[in-house]
């Protein structure tokens, strides 16, 4: 028959409870240790704190790398809207302002962009890559006050790094004067009498009038590493003395 035994029977052994009482803790100990470093290793890398080094050249599906934005352009309409806006700003007659042209984007525009809208027969010619390939993307826009109206100047740098020789760039230079340079007016004013030497500030230039704008006078020159493109003599005139 099986012996019964009563719970104020069972026999009490202080070593083997002392003994699972430290296991016990060797455990708790162990999964601390290991909670805390998955704790650290979420903090300090997940949350963007650490130091994993990251190839930023390596495209994914989440972040695709950036595209390229087309080059801006503009037409001579929206250009002469554009200019029409900022004329509406009247200054006393003799004076001009710096303005900058944007596109839709809020971007400034280059250079070439607004010359090919003025004179879109330049494109493809060997002027448009000389100017392309010499001249400076960034450029100065003026508006320059008479008595007689607004008129449009603008001013680009040759390169640092330009080879091109001067006198073959001024060369190069006599194709605009079979362009609509006409265009270079807010209101576009058509062909111009034939071009001529001329002088601003006893700096070399070339000129041509038109009979039916009082006051209009197209003038293009190389002046100090500068081209400048100037729908009135006397505005090119004030910019350079300024």
């Amino acid at each position: 028959m099986p012996q019964q035994v009563s719970p104020s029977e069972v026999a009490f052994n202080p070593e083997e409870k002392s003994h699972s009482s430290k296991k016990v803790w060797w455990l708790l100990l162990l999964l601390i240790i290991i909670a805390g470093g998955v704790g650290a290793y979420y903090y300090f890398f997940m949350m963007g704190n650490g130091s994993i080094p990251v190839n930023e050249n390596v495209a994914s599906e989440t972040n695709p790398p950036p595209k390229e934005e087309a080059p801006a352009t503009i037409s001579l309409a929206n250009l002469n809207i554009a200019l029409k806006n900022e004329s509406n700003e009247i200054l006393p007659p003799d004076n001009f302002k710096e303005i900058t042209l944007i596109n839709e984007g809020g971007k400034p525009l280059s250079f070439f962009a607004v010359l090919s809208a003025i004179l879109p027969e330049l494109t493809g010619t060997e002027l448009a890559n000389t100017l392309k390939n010499n001249f400076s993307d960034k450029f100065q826009a003026f508006l320059y006050y008479d008595e007689k109206g607004v008129w449009p100047i603008y001013k680009v740098k040759l390169k640092d790094n330009s080879t091109i020789d001067i006198m073959t760039l001024r060369a190069q230079l006599l194709s605009l004067e079979n362009t609509s340079i006409g265009n270079f007016y807010i209101d576009p004013l058509g062909f111009g009498s034939p071009f001529k030497d001329g002088q601003v500030n006893s700096f070399p230039t070339r000129y041509s009038t038109f009979s039916n704008k009082p006051g209009a006078s197209f003038n293009y020159g190389l002046i100090n590493s500068d081209l400048y493109l100037s729908a009135s003599y006397k505005g090119l005139k004030k910019i350079l003395e300024s």
